[in-house]
């Protein structure tokens, strides 16, 4: 596969990523101010950044660029999106999931991402 159209196909999975990212987040969001989750302000920030961050990777893709500081930009693009998994995910996502077993919201042993499927009585109701 030649540059560009690795570059087309890096550029439309960064497009569906930003889709479900959006789509996901707003749900999340909605979750934690129905539910007054004490730390909300900084869990959209925190969105806000991801989403920019992808924004900025998916812009210098499409405009071709290969590199950043000698490596190759997919090297970055992919320590980024691991470390949002782990840092994220499973800390910050970890503590709104901790407060809503404490809250009622959700029992220990419900799947966290239950309450995203709009299947979860507790959560959505």
């Amino acid at each position: 596969m030649n540059q560009a159209k690795a570059n087309d196909v890096l550029v439309a999975t960064l497009d569906n990523l930003l889709d479900y990212a959006q789509f996901h987040f707003s749900l999340e969001e909605k979750l934690l101010l129905k539910h007054s989750y004490t730390h909300t302000e900084d869990h959209v920030r925190q969105h806000g950044c991801y989403l920019k961050e992808i924004k900025i990777y998916r812009a210098m893709i499409k405009d071709g660029v290969t590199h950043v500081d000698n490596r190759p930009i997919t090297v970055d693009l992919w320590k980024f999106l691991k470390d949002w998994l782990v840092n994220h995910i499973k800390t910050e996502d970890m503590t709104y999931r901790d407060y809503f077993i404490r809250k009622g919201v959700i029992s220990k042993n419900d799947d966290f991402f239950l309450p995203f499927s709009g299947d979860n009585e507790s959560a959505s109701g």
